[in-house]
């Protein structure tokens, strides 16, 4: 739909092959939220007429066909979802591209998932937390070693050790926050292909009607960038390192010569 005019009608083959319709089924939800969002300020705004916003958000607000939708051959879910609107509007679905890029909305949809999916890992990140100190505190006097490369190498308690992954999550937790506030939260919409939109749009506002705390103000940064998600990697990965290394030492201390597990 999009590169038609282009490139002229494509081969199955060639659809399937640039096609990222399975994995946008994870930001499916994300990117009709912003597609709404998008709408309710160009009304706001009177930048698009009372019969398309009613049309078009009434559709958006009723669509719960994610499988119908992304079953097509479409390159992405942006024109899968535009495709879907045109179809059931006509003319009036036109508006729904209006002022927007797939760029800064795919941009959008994947920040607003990435959050939401953070605020599960810290919820279990706490979880893990709460289990740990509960523990601790019923081992307060629960004598082992501590050990280095494997030797015995100093009194210790149970607790001690408990208390040192807590901390250690604790410091991963504090900065997956950090970074979700800080990196995250920021809203890319509103940013155009690259360099901003020839429509007067509201960022800030956009920020608010979909609960960003604020506007990625670099419209380049926010449509080209995929940084947020790098820098998470790094962290999440280090977090899976803490992870991997208990599971060692509960692995290690319940073979016989050590008895502890």
């Amino acid at each position: 739909m999009y590169r038609k005019p282009g490139l002229g009608d494509q081969s199955d083959w060639l659809t399937k092959f640039i096609s990222s319709i399975d994995s946008d089924k994870r930001i499916f939800r994300a990117t009709v939220l912003t597609a709404l969002a998008h709408q309710i300020h160009l009304f706001e705004s009177g930048l698009i007429p009372r019969e398309a916003i009613l049309t078009i958000s009434l559709l958006l607000d009723a669509l719960n066909k994610e499988e119908e939708i992304l079953s097509g051959g479409f390159e992405d879910v942006h024109e899968a979802l535009e495709s879907w609107i045109i179809e059931r509007a006509g003319g009036l679905g036109g508006w729904l591209a209006y002022g927007k890029s797939r760029n800064d909305q795919v941009a959008t949809a994947l920040r607003y998932v990435t959050i939401r999916e953070l605020i599960s890992l810290l919820w279990e990140i706490n979880r893990m937390r709460d289990s740990l100190i509960d523990t601790a505190f019923m081992n307060l006097e629960k004598r082992m070693p501590a050990f280095t490369h494997l030797q015995p190498a100093q009194p210790s308690t149970v607790s001690h050790y408990l208390l040192s992954i807590e901390y250690e999550l604790f410091h991963h937790y504090r900065t997956i926050w950090h970074v979700m506030r800080e990196v995250v939260d920021l809203c890319p919409l509103g940013s155009g292909p690259a360099a901003g939109s020839s429509v007067p749009i509201d960022r800030g506002r956009l920020a608010d009607l979909l609960g960003f705390s604020g506007v990625e103000s670099n419209t380049l940064l926010a449509t080209g960038s995929r940084s947020f998600e790098t820098i998470l990697l790094g962290i999440i990965s280090s977090l899976m390192v803490v992870l991997s290394r208990i599971c060692e030492d509960l692995i290690i201390w319940s073979n016989p010569n050590f008895g502890l597990v």
